[in-house]
């Protein structure tokens, strides 16, 4: 009557919870994963749509708010009456076309390149994004501003998922 007294392998998995129990996290975890690729791009495009229609909206209202100064001050030769109005029916067609899905790339490239745009108060007006001039101390409306760079990645990871399906449903050719 021998006993194998060996401590087990690193090639040998040792379970505190036991197989039963750790085989259902695993099954409970690829679920989740299955929901989150699936619906999770579509949350992110409905999301980045409602918010580019909801502020573009308010800017085509007139409501005073925080962007319409930024826009104002990054376009001084055009009269706030016009160019913020404007911009806003800019966001709310982008948004409408995010929620349609309809030619993805193309939206997500003007999305991108409107966001970017935004950017643009860092460098021509610093005095509105920094508070004294300091690179570190953003000013109320620097914090909005950088904010899009949230918006910008969020937009990157849809071009970047709309990218990878594309080319799933492409033959392969060398």
């Amino acid at each position: 009557m021998s006993t194998n007294l060996t401590p087990p392998t690193d090639s040998e998995p040792v379970s505190v919870v036991g197989p039963t129990l750790t085989a259902r996290g695993a099954l409970i975890e690829e679920r989740l994963l299955t929901v989150l690729r699936r619906f999770a791009p579509l949350a992110l495009r409905v999301t980045l749509a409602v918010t580019f229609i909801w502020f573009g909206a308010l800017k085509i209202a007139g409501v005073p708010t925080l962007p319409a100064g930024l826009i104002a001050a990054i376009m001084p030769f055009i009269e706030p009456t016009m160019s913020v109005p404007v911009i806003g029916g800019v966001e709310v067609v982008l948004g409408l076309w995010l929620l349609t899905g309809w030619r993805q790339p193309l939206v997500l490239a003007a999305v991108m390149a409107h966001l970017t745009g935004t950017l643009l108060v860092l460098i021509i007006r610093p005095d509105v994004a920094f508070q004294g001039g300091h690179p570190l101390l953003l000013s109320v409306e620097g914090e909005y501003v950088i904010k899009n760079v949230v918006l910008l990645a969020s937009v990157a990871v849809l071009a970047g998922l709309t990218h990878t399906r594309a080319a799933i449903g492409r033959p392969h050719t060398s």
